[in-house]
């Protein structure tokens, strides 16, 4: 199972891909990348409770449900559903402004609410 340094690699790598993108050009692969961003961020609390979901649905859960995601909860759903709106509802035609407050407004919102509890730059 990942650990969570490994899912804080991973969170960084994705990051770094979702910020040399252009957003004119990849609002698809953006929103997605800093969804998968928020993803391993969460994962990697989860790893350090020794739970390592695998799936969608189950990590949905404890999202929903542990004490310190529930307040992050609106915040991962609104990456989330960006994203599998840029993979399924092609083509995904993002504003600019919207594509912002993915990364300037719900991912920061996640990284700080976590910084208690995992070493987040």
């Amino acid at each position: 199972m990942p650990s969570r340094d490994d899912h804080l690699r991973q969170a960084q790598h994705n990051l770094e891909f979702s910020e040399s993108l252009d957003p004119a050009s990849y609002p698809d692969w953006l929103a997605t990348g800093l969804f998968y961003t928020a993803l391993h961020y969460i994962d990697a609390f989860l790893a350090t409770k020794g739970i390592h979901p695998g799936k969608h649905d189950v990590r949905d859960r404890y999202v929903e449900r542990v004490q310190e995601l529930k307040p992050l909860y609106d915040h991962y759903r609104a990456l989330k559903d960006s994203s599998r709106t840029a993979r399924y509802y092609t083509p995904a035609s993002f504003s600019l402004a919207h594509l912002q407050s993915l990364r300037n407004i719900h991912l920061e919102r996640i990284r700080v609410g976590l910084r208690p509890y995992i070493l987040i730059p």
